[in-house]
């Protein structure tokens, strides 16, 4: 599975269960300034796979860096 913006987000996703990752996604990616139709591509194909690849199609679009 690739990635579908080509880009990372700063995010332990280990931290969050199913749509409480979902949310800090949404948040995290704000922050790091993603524009809306980059966060609703993410956010629909993780939606439309009906939970299948939910958590790994949000996965793949973070990258916890340590401080």
């Amino acid at each position: 599975m690739k990635r579908i913006v080509n880009k990372t987000v700063n995010l332990d996703c280990s931290k969050y269960k199913n749509y409480e990752l979902l949310g800090a996604f949404i948040q995290q990616a704000h922050l790091e300034s993603w524009s809306e139709e980059e966060i609703d591509m993410v956010v629909k194909a993780a939606i439309e796979d009906k939970g299948n690849y939910f958590t790994t199609i949000i996965s793949l679009h973070c990258k916890h860096v340590e401080s």
